[in-house]
């Protein structure tokens, strides 16, 4: 491998260990009089509100959560996640924010490796961690389980949580019901954190090994060149020998 290609692969590889990563989780919706942005947290555009476009923005400044008010195309990013008293009703059981209010995302490790199943009246699990002041502490009480369940209390300003080792969301009756306080989001592991990253690693590496293959062909067809250039020049010399 000449110098020239070692450098080349090289600066691929560090280039590539710096794509953001914008796998997110939607964990509720806020309107403009419960939630005021940090005077630091970092504000974008994007047409059409998408949420997808705020991820990728945010991601790449690594903060954990983001605000996306979709009417406006308005996105916040934020090291804060919502209180329980910030929350809500959604436009369905599925998430969907009405109006100019924001749709919250966590880009947050555990939390964004689960993904929203809807939202219920009552729920049904083995484990009953109780109540938790945030909501990072609500998932940190279900460690390994497959399914996290929070409901956000505004009375006492804390998300009461629920999970279990199953990831079938256990409803008797409950039924679907709008997103917002007091109902209860019922999430289930998406992937798991290693598979996560073992699969981005999977990515990173396809690419890699497409560059080191588009390298070596044009080495090769540089060296072909070169071998050519050789024979003429050889060839001329030889004739000029025996003139």
């Amino acid at each position: 491998m000449t110098k020239s290609l070692a450098v080349s692969l090289y600066l691929i590889a560090l280039s590539l260990t710096s794509i953001p990563v914008s796998s997110y989780t939607f964990i509720g919706c806020t309107d403009i009089h419960k939630y005021k942005p940090q005077p630091n947290d970092p504000k974008a555009h994007y047409a059409g509100g998408t949420s997808a476009g705020c991820a990728t923005y945010c991601s790449s400044l690594g903060t954990p959560y983001f605000y996306n008010q979709y009417n406006t195309g308005t996105c916040y990013c934020s090291s804060v996640s919502p209180s329980a008293n910030q929350y809500t009703n959604g436009s369905g059981d599925q998430a969907g924010c009405e109006g100019s209010d924001y749709e919250i995302y966590a880009m947050k490790d555990h939390i964004k490796s689960f993904k929203l199943e809807g939202c219920y009246t009552t729920i049904t699990t083995s484990q009953n961690p109780g109540s938790k002041p945030t909501l990072e502490a609500c998932f940190a009480s279900c460690p390994s389980s497959k399914s996290v369940i929070f409901s956000p209390n505004s009375d006492t300003n804390t998300f009461d949580c629920k999970c279990d080792p199953s990831a079938n969301i256990n409803s008797p009756g409950g039924g679907t019901t709008t997103c917002g306080e007091y109902g209860w989001f019922a999430y289930s592991r998406s992937f798991s954190d290693r598979r996560m990253e073992d699969k981005r690693r999977l990515d990173k590496q396809m690419v890699l090994d497409q560059h080191v293959e588009e390298c070596q062909e044009e080495e090769e067809e540089a060296n072909g060149t070169l071998s050519d250039l050789t024979k003429v020049v050889v060839e001329t010399v030889i004739d000029l020998c025996f003139v």
